[in-house]
């Protein structure tokens, strides 16, 4: 019969007991719950989309640095090989 391994299950476990356990201490912010039109929740909403943006500028960026890194291989593939135009 199949037992998980216990240095697995136990924190698994513990988390678990943890979250039922604290569920009255976690209370959601201002942007979740709170006036809309407070300032507090107007500086949280701006600073989520500057970390939003920031990410996605990062994530691009990568994305980008892929692409080149591809046709860079695929055009010296090409010119090595000699098939078709490598600029």
């Amino acid at each position: 019969m199949f037992r998980p391994p216990t240095h697995i299950v136990r924190p698994l476990f513990a988390m678990a007991a943890i979250t039922l356990v604290a569920t009255g201490m976690a209370s959601a912010c201002s942007v979740c719950f709170g006036d809309p039109n407070d300032a507090q929740s107007h500086g949280m909403n701006m600073a989520i989309l500057t970390l939003l943006g920031v990410t996605g500028g990062v994530m691009a960026t990568v994305v980008a640095f892929g692409t080149t890194i591809a046709l860079r291989i695929r055009r010296a593939e090409r010119a090595a090989a000699g098939v078709g135009d490598v600029t």
